[in-house]
C-alpha cells in the first residue's frame, strides 16, 4: 500500500470514528424530548387508570352475577311449584346476564331487579307467554329514575300533565314548561332530578311503554285542577299563561312489560 493510499484509509477511518463519536451527542440532544414524551404518556396513563378505576369496580363478574341471581330469582320463585320451574330461554337469559354486568352500582338496584324479574318469569311455565326477548333491550335503555317512574304505573294507567305556554301580544304562544306534572315527586325521584322528568317521559314514549295521544286529555278536570295548584305564576302574569291539558297512558305492550319486569 502506497503512502498516499494509507493516508486515504487513515482519513476514512478518522472520519468514521468522528461520526461514531458524534452519534451519542446527537442522541443526547433527542433523548430529553423522548424521555419527556414517555413521562407524559406515563402520567396520562396513570390518570386514565385512576379515572376508570371506579367504573371497573362497578362492572360485575359472572361469579357475582351468579350469586345475585341465585338469591334474587329464588326469592321471586319461592311460591312457584317445583314442576313449573323450567330452564329459561337462552335468547332471554343470555342478554339479561350480560347486561347485569354493567348494573353493579347501588343506584341501579331497580334495574337489577327488573332483570331478575325477567329471568324469574322466563323460568316460570305459567309466565312464559308474557316474556318477550325485546324486554332486555328495553331495560338496557332505561335509567334508574325511569325504572322508578314505571313503578307508579303499576296501579295508574293514566296520569295528567300540562304543557304550560306563554301567550304573546302578537298572537300565538310558546311552550314555557313542557310536560309539567307530579310524576317525578310521586315516583320519589331526588329533587335535583325532577327537571329531567320530561326527558324520561319522552324516552318511555319512544320505547312504546307509554303513549300521549295528541289533542286528548282526561275528562275529569279535578286531576288538572289539583295539578295547577303546584304551578306558581308570577303576579300579573296570570293572563299570559295557558295550560294545555294532556296525559300519558300505558300502552298494551307497556302493560305487559310492567307486569313482567316491574310488578
Amino acid at each position: 500500500m502506497s503512502e498516499e493510499q494509507k493516508g486515504n484509509v487513515d482519513k476514512t477511518i478518522g472520519a468514521v470514528t468522528e461520526l461514531v463519536k458524534a452519534v451519542p451527542v446527537y442522541q443526547d440532544v433527542v433523548q430529553p424530548s423522548a424521555k419527556e414524551l414517555g413521562n407524559n404518556l406515563l402520567t396520562v396513563t396513570k390518570l386514565v387508570t385512576v379515572a376508570l378505576a371506579p367504573v371497573s369496580a362497578l362492572v360485575w363478574g359472572y361469579e357475582k352475577i351468579g350469586s345475585y341471581l341465585t338469591a334474587k330469582v329464588s326469592e321471586k320463585l319461592k311460591s312457584v311449584p317445583e314442576e313449573k320451574i323450567t330452564t329459561p330461554d337462552p335468547k332471554i337469559v343470555g342478554p339479561a346476564v350480560e347486561s347485569l354486568r354493567f348494573t353493579g352500582a347501588d343506584s341501579d338496584e331497580s334495574l337489577r331487579d327488573m332483570y331478575a324479574s325477567l329471568i324469574a318469569n322466563a323460568m316460570n311455565t305459567d309466565k312464559l307467554d308474557s316474556v318477550h326477548p325485546a324486554y332486555v333491550d328495553i331495560i338496557k335503555n332505561l335509567s334508574s329514575d325511569e325504572a322508578l317512574i314505571l313503578k307508579i304505573f303499576v296501579k295508574d294507567d293514566q296520569l295528567p300533565y300540562f304543557n304550560i305556554k306563554f301567550k304573546v301580544s302578537t298572537g300565538g304562544s310558546y311552550t314555557l314548561i313542557p310536560m309539567f306534572s307530579r310524576i317525578g315527586q310521586v315516583a320519589g325521584l331526588n329533587q335535583d332530578r325532577i327537571p329531567d322528568v320530561p326527558k324520561y317521559i319522552t324516552n318511555l314514549l319512544r320505547l312504546g311503554i307509554l303513549e300521549s295521544p295528541n289533542g286528548l286529555y282526561l275528562s275529569d278536570n279535578k286531576f288538572y285542577d289539583e295539578l295547577k295548584q303546584f304551578h306558581k305564576v308570577q303576579p300579573g302574569m296570570e293572563q299570559n299563561i295557558e295550560y294545555e291539558k294532556r296525559f300519558v297512558a300505558v300502552t298494551p305492550f307497556g302493560r305487559d312489560f310492567i307486569k313482567t319486569v316491574v310488578e
